[in-house]
């Protein structure tokens, strides 16, 4: 992970785009009445959403809604912190609203739970959609700035959660728990799973527009 310079995005983000579908926030369909009595709280519907895909993924299925919550193998994410929030779960925040002034494209911080790098996205619009496959309609979103995971969660960062009690170890743990493959992607987690993780390291799962703009930036790109 990390090492196809010139495929990372505008604000240094790296393996958003033919590596791994990654787990956003955001759900579509029907309210689901047994999330009220999740830890996670009243956050899901049936169509949980991923964007991104592997290298043999459609485009038209580069946003896409899986009814089911289930951890399949191109399954993984990353996180992302508000950059004028404290966290709560962590003791070292973000940098927070006084020091943005000193931010822009470019700026990174590490988070302590876990020892990710994060990238910096500034605050403003940015062009969301295409007019193909599912990104349908092209509309203008404003974002507050925001930090996003230079690369998905690895397995041995997962590792960590794991052994904190948090997090579940991978539906399949072929990869997850072999050396070799310590700075992969953690793979086979489903939405559960990554929202959880998140939440441990302080952070929270990025919702679509977030990713989006952190993949694509202002300039029109449709990928990195």
């Amino acid at each position: 992970m990390g090492s196809y310079e010139s495929g990372k995005s505008p604000y240094g983000a790296y393996d958003m785009a033919g590596n791994v579908r990654e787990w956003v926030a955001d759900w579509y369909g029907p309210y689901d009445a047994l999330a009220l009595i999740n830890p996670l709280g009243p956050t899901s519907g049936s169509d949980k959403i991923q964007r991104g895909g592997d290298l043999y993924t459609s485009e038209n299925y580069t946003r896409s809604a899986v009814r089911v919550w289930g951890g399949g193998y191109g399954y993984g994410f990353r996180c992302a912190h508000p950059a004028t929030s404290k966290s709560a779960v962590i003791n070292t925040p973000a940098p927070t609203t006084a020091a943005n002034a000193a931010l822009d494209v470019g700026s990174t911080w590490t988070r302590p739970a876990d020892n990710m790098t994060m990238v910096y996205v500034p605050e403003g619009e940015f062009t969301m959609g295409s007019n193909g496959g599912h990104e349908k309609p092209i509309h203008t979103v404003y974002l507050d700035a925001f930090w996003v995971d230079k690369t998905e969660v690895t397995n041995a960062m997962y590792t960590l959660c794991v052994e904190a009690g948090t997090c579940r170890i991978p539906a399949n743990s072929n990869r997850y728990s072999t050396s070799q493959f310590a700075d992969y992607p953690v793979t086979f987690v489903n939405w559960n799973d990554a929202q959880a993780y998140c939440q441990w390291t302080g952070s929270r799962l990025p919702n679509e527009a977030e990713w989006e703009k952190a993949a694509r930036g202002t300039d029109g790109h449709t990928y990195p």
